[in-house]
């Protein structure tokens, strides 16, 4: 199993490697990508969501999809361009 699994992504990569059919394999594979729920049911949904999405961010790395960079951009809350201020207690009770 772990042969054909192995067989299968050297075939991703080559095609993503070639520029008339990246955008092709690129577009399918994003695809199905793992699509976070309007609403989580329970704490197990949510840890059954986040193990999909960290399978699923290796998987696009592994085959050369995506720079770890750019997967790190699309599952941050905060975007890359804005600062990000700490406080420390001494400030936070003040407020």
């Amino acid at each position: 199993m772990d042969l054909l699994r192995e067989g299968a992504r050297q075939v991703v990569r080559s095609r993503s490697s070639d520029p008339a059919k990246a955008t092709a394999v690129q577009q399918s594979i994003w695809a199905c990508a793992p699509k976070m729920p309007t609403r989580f049911k329970s704490a197990a949904h949510v840890s059954r969501f986040k193990r999909a999405q960290r399978e699923f961010d290796t998987l696009v790395q592994e085959l050369e999809v995506a720079a770890p960079a750019a997967v790190q951009q699309r599952n941050s809350l905060v975007p890359v361009r804005s600062d990000i201020k700490v406080l420390t207690f001494a400030d936070a009770a003040s407020i």
